[in-house]
């Protein structure tokens, strides 16, 4: 029930400020988008008490920034020295200044050029740093990720999440289930992972 009252809150807010604010279609992602976040952040902490925020730019909304970042952590598994690129990164972008952050990634992809958590980090912060946009150099970042480890979960999570804000909901399933497909059991992620999936297919029964 929660999550049904979550989806028709959000899919009414993004309506109302698209109808209020009269934008052109083009435009109309950019509501969406914020409310996909927000739905992001409910199914990770499985409660609808997330504060209504569906209009702001990730930029203006350090809380959604930060669960984006916790999510990420989740999926880290390498606690060597690039580890401390992360925790600076994720440090600074908490703080809202995700170039730098971004920055502190790049000099650590200096000394470590195949290091793909440092690359899905990088992909995250760029995103972040774009309001939550896919940006080619986004992309190239998580497409390295992907290449020097195939069944890391981090580039599937935020393509997906991606996908999401763009309205493509099969392509944003396609990726989750990969993430499923190719993750360990006991990944910390994946019990939001499969909510998340559950609650896309009830939005696709929805539309249908």
């Amino acid at each position: 029930m929660g999550w049904a009252v979550a989806i028709i809150i959000t899919i009414l807010a993004c309506a109302l400020i698209i109808a209020l604010g009269r934008l052109p279609r083009q435009m109309w992602s950019m509501p969406f988008a914020a409310g996909a976040l927000a739905l992001a952040g409910y199914a990770h902490h499985g409660n609808p008490n997330l504060p209504a925020s569906y209009a702001r730019e990730i930029t203006e909304s350090a809380g959604v920034a930060n669960e984006l970042i916790s999510i990420r952590q989740e999926m880290d598994y390498d606690f060597g020295a690039a580890k401390r690129y992360l925790i600076l990164s994720d440090s600074s972008a908490k703080n809202g200044d995700y170039k730098f952050a971004s920055a502190v990634l790049q000099n650590g992809l200096i000394k470590y050029p195949n290091n793909a958590e440092l690359w899905g980090a990088l992909g995250l912060q760029i995103m972040l740093a774009s309001d939550g946009k896919l940006t080619e150099p986004a992309q190239l970042a998580f497409t390295k990720s992907r290449k020097l480890w195939p069944k890391g979960p981090v580039p599937d999570y935020f393509e997906g999440l991606a996908a999401l804000f763009d309205g493509r909901i099969d392509t944003a399933e396609t990726y989750w289930k990969n993430m499923l497909d190719n993750g360990s059991q006991n990944a910390k992620w994946r019990p939001r992972v499969q909510r998340q999936l559950m609650q896309l297919e009830r939005l696709k029964q929805s539309e249908n």
